[in-house]
């Protein structure tokens, strides 16, 4: 049968859903019923947070919806709304319109306790796997499953029957596309979002299964790493046999999700279909999680085309001196998260650089996803639709607010961090605890990924992390050839290694995906050097060895073995993705800077293409496994007790470059820096409602009207016997608005802002500003070509994608930088040209582009999409849950912050 769109199958199942109910329900304390139903709940656990742990997870913990469930829910209800895969969104969205009066005993109005244990007043709901009696599953009234296992292999066992519960069709569909087979398993919808993961973590089964057998290799935790996670797959497998076995004459699978038959996976009338898992699966999942959060840089093509166009435009000196600044990879001005002694400088730019292969202009096209697919024009191509996906996993990132026990009233350290992962409907992530034989916490999982929890908290000690930027990924020049010695050509597939010409191994998924594949990594562009036919390519430093990263979250959720911060750090530094993790318990705080970073030859310049010879290649790499010993562990960032950290997705430390363009004066970390400094400031002491309030408003504020629209009014204000009546109301509605705090927010319960005219207006005028600033000065191939490397507005409606992650990325910087230098104000590390001209023509120029901005119908702003009407800022903004099976979640007002979070403050300690 083939996959078309899971929507339209799901709705179909939903109309039907009252004539067939009576077909595939079983008599109560059948299908309807929980295996292993008696029992008294596990007892209460060793907790040393005294109630003052907090977590939220918006689109709830509900997603694994059985058949005959969610045919009769949909029967009696006409919704496809479950009640656990909602009922934290409410608690979530209060807080935007909540935060003012928040203080710490009202935070449990806003979030779920996360103490250990059952909530009070709970009635658990209880499972006991049939397969095993050493381990009990207890879900709370938010459906999040306590797992209490006697034994370790119980535990292990419970977790991953707990995440299938929960997550099977999820990880189901995850697990497909990381082998790219999403849209013959899931339909077409599957499609976007398998192109943009597949082509970065293609593997095989027997590299996999190596990463396994490495992991096994890798010492005593290696090993217990390698069981738990055979008896997590033990467990998801257990699950799987207890929802395809017949109940009864009339079962037909009425335990089996919804979505495998709504997609045919499973016919209306059987169960079989559901291939086991295997640990092999969780490696592939275990790659794709860590390639799309946790590994940065890889563009080196794209900014070479930038460059080149930079050098065209103003000349090979002052081309290069714009570039950089555009780059901005060691800005001054930017907030770094650690301060004080920076480590030892890691992705500077060597002074005199070599082996630098930059294309040739106009050569570069980009390597066909599909055979017989014609290669795209050039590498500058704007994103394709699949770079543009609505449920891309690619975006979105997370934020963290630790501030040391000196600085608040308790003396305690507090924390506010979660990881920013987007809104999906279930929400990928979910809320586990897990107590067993050297297993302690709770927070998220990845699911399929193993038994351990990524995020959260264990018994006296909590951590989180942010995706980081310190590039971990190059792209090599590799010279084409023929292995035959005929000619080379841009369309040749062989490749010089070591001075040999070897053959690119080719690799094809079941759903026709292509990639070539050579030991510098998988090729991605075709071009020209000096006339000489190369084939680009992107080297990941984790790629193929991914899974050796478990032994570290192991270690997270093992209490005997973190007793403190330099644990942690310890643990952390065994993580080869490239994350900011941060820590905090009752004492300390502490943060690590970790991912396997390579060490490069010191001529070589990280943000660029380099040739590939065996003089650039990474010191220690093994070709043929793609392992490497990579920058020491007590070379990486890292610190203990610093006053507070705050991270953004921002620049981690002083001589550690930012792998991308755009981190420099202003950032989004600016909205959390400036809120803790002004918190702690002149002896001042923070609480928890404090830190949450900072993040709270924090994510509703505009980055633009906060940061830059004061010196846009500052030229403006230069003169203003000259400006057009409509822009001096315009100037007038916007400082209001700034004086309010340039905040995109509403009246409690409300879908209108209270100040939707100067945000219409500013959404209006950043494009046309931005273009009319700098457009003329770069030209249009130079002004294109860095909107490629950088988007230019990355508000919450610019996207169109309703993903609530906003203002990570855009051209503030730039203008801030340019206005300030017409403003005749200090700069440090200006731009080495202006763009607006003198403080006359600049004023003109922004008078201009805020008339255009009035006049522009709030219909062209705004457009109408499946979920809003043309014009409707409030909803343009809004976040919308991505479905990702049979339920739904409605929407809700945008506000940028983690999609899981944590507010904690540990008492006491062990």
């Amino acid at each position: 049968m083939s996959r078309s769109n899971v929507a339209r199958k799901i709705g179909f199942l939903c109309q039907a859903s009252v004539l067939i109910l009576a077909a595939v329900v079983v008599a109560p304390g059948g299908a309807g019923a929980s295996p292993g139903s008696s029992g008294a709940p596990p007892p209460d656990y060793v907790d040393y947070c005294g109630a003052q742990c907090h977590d939220i997870l918006p689109g709830g913990q509900g997603g694994g919806v059985p058949t005959w469930r969610f045919l009769e829910h949909a029967a009696t209800t006409l919704s496809t709304q479950m009640t656990n895969s909602d009922d934290q969104r409410n608690l979530y969205e209060k807080l935007p319109t909540g935060y003012q009066g928040l203080t710490d005993d009202k935070i449990g109005q806003f979030m779920n306790s996360a103490s250990f244990g059952m909530p009070k007043g709970t009635v658990p709901k209880i499972v006991v796997p049939e397969a095993r009696k050493d381990v009990t599953i207890s879900r709370d009234d938010r459906g999040i499953p306590h797992i209490k296992g006697v034994t370790r292999d119980g535990t292990t066992y419970g977790a991953g029957y707990a995440t299938a519960e929960d997550r099977l069709w999820v990880m189901d569909v995850l697990r497909n596309m990381a082998r790219g087979s999403g849209a013959h398993f899931a339909g077409e919808d599957a499609k976007g979002l398998q192109e943009e993961l597949w082509p970065d973590i293609v593997q095989t089964e027997s590299e996999l299964q190596e990463q396994v057998q490495r992991l096994a290799a890798g010492g005593d935790e290696g090993k217990q790493a390698v069981h738990d996670l055979e008896s997590y797959v033990a467990g998801i497998n257990g699950y799987i046999d207890e929802i395809t076995k017949r109940h009864g004459p009339l079962d037909y699978g009425s335990k089996v999700p919804i979505e495998y038959k709504g997609t045919g996976n499973v016919p209306l009338n059987g169960t079989e279909g559901i291939r086991r898992f295997t640990i092999t699966d969780v490696a592939a999942l275990v790659t794709l999680m860590s390639s799309k959060f946790g590994s940065a840089g890889g563009d080196q093509v794209q900014a070479a085309v930038a460059k080149t166009a930079a050098q065209k435009r103003y000349g090979p000196e002052l081309g290069g001196k714009v570039w950089d600044s555009l780059r901005a990879a060691s800005d001054p001005e930017t907030v770094e998260t650690l301060r004080g002694e920076a480590k030892p400088p890691y992705g500077v730019r060597p002074e005199n650089p070599r082996h630098e292969a930059m294309p040739d202009a106009g050569s570069v096209v980009k390597e066909p996803l599909y055979r017989g697919e014609s290669p795209s024009a050039n590498a500058t191509s704007r994103p394709t639709e699949a770079d543009q996906r609505t449920g891309s996993l690619k975006h979105g990132m997370s934020n963290a607010l630790v501030v040391s026990g000196a600085h608040t009233k308790s003396g305690n350290p507090i924390a506010v961090f979660g990881p920013q992962a987007g809104y999906f409907a279930p929400q990928v992530f979910m809320l586990m605890e897990i107590q067993g034989p050297g297993l302690s916490a709770r927070g998220v999982v990845f699911p399929g990924t193993g038994p351990y929890v990524e995020m959260g908290r264990g018994v006296d000690y909590s951590w989180s992390a942010t995706s980081a930027h310190q590039s971990s990924v190059d792209s090599y020049a590799v010279e084409l050839c023929n292995t035959d010695g005929s000619p080379a050509s841009m369309k040749s597939n062989g490749y010089l290694f070591r001075g040999k010409c070897l053959p690119m191994e080719y690799l094809q998924s079941v759903d026709k995906l292509q990639v070539w594949r050579t030991k510098y990594g998988i090729v991605s562009h075709r071009a020209t050097v000096d006339g000489v036919p190369v084939a680009y390519t992107r080297l990941r430093s984790s790629y193929r060895n991914e899974l050796a990263s478990s032994v570290a979250f192991m270690r997270f959720n093992t209490p005997e073995y973190l007793t403190g911060p330099e644990k942690f750090q310890e643990a952390a530094s065994l993580i080869d993705y490239t994350f900011n993790w941060f820590y905090v318990d009752a004492k300390d705080t502490a943060f690590y800077n970790s991912g396997h970073q390579p060490i490069r030859s010191k001529d070589v310049d990280p943000d660029l293409p380099m040739w590939a010879r065996p003089e650039t290649e990474w010191r220690n790499w093994d070709p043929d496994t793609n392992s490497l010993k990579g920058v020491p562990s007590e070379d990486h960032p890292q610190s203990i007790n610093q006053d507070y950290y705050v991270n953004w997705n921002n620049k981690t430390a002083e001589g550690q470059t930012y792998a991308g363009f755009g981190n420099s004066s202003v950032h989004r970390v600016d909205l959390l820096d400036s809120r803790v400094k002004q918190g702690i400031a002149d002896g001042k002491k923070m609480d928890r409602a404090a830190l949450t309030q900072v993040m709270a408003e924090a994510g509703i504020t505009d980055l633009r009207g906060e940061r830059v629209l004061p010196k846009l009014l500052d030229v403006l204000y230069s003169n203003q016997s000259n400006l057009d009546p409509a822009v001096t109301r315009a100037v007038n509605s916007l400082q209001d608005w700034l004086a309010q705090g340039a905040k995109r927010t509403t009246e409690p319960g409300q879908k209108t802002y209270l100040d939707k005219d100067a945000i219409k207006i500013m959404d209006a005028w950043w494009p046309l500003l931005v273009k009319a600033i700098f457009e003329p000065g770069m030209g249009k191939e130079l002004y294109d070509e860095v909107g490629r490397n950088l988007t230019i507005d990355e508000s919450p409606s610019s996207n169109g994608q309703h993903r609530g992650s906003a203002f990570e990325k855009g051209w503030w910087s730039y203008v801030d930088k340019d206005l300030r230098a017409v403003l005749g104000q200090k700069v440090d590390g200006p731009l080495p040209t202006t763009f607006c001209g003198t403080l006359e023509q600049c004023r003109n120029t922004l008078s201009k582009t805020l008339a255009e901005a009035v006049k522009k119908p709030s219909e062209e702003v705004y457009p109408a999409d499946s979920n809003c009407v043309a014009g409707d800022s409030w909803c343009a903004d809004s976040i919308q849950f991505k479905k990702m099976g049979a339920i739904t979640v409605p929407g809700i007002s945008w506000q940028n912050r983690p999609t899981y979070q944590q507010v904690v403050e540990f008492p006491t300690h062990r």
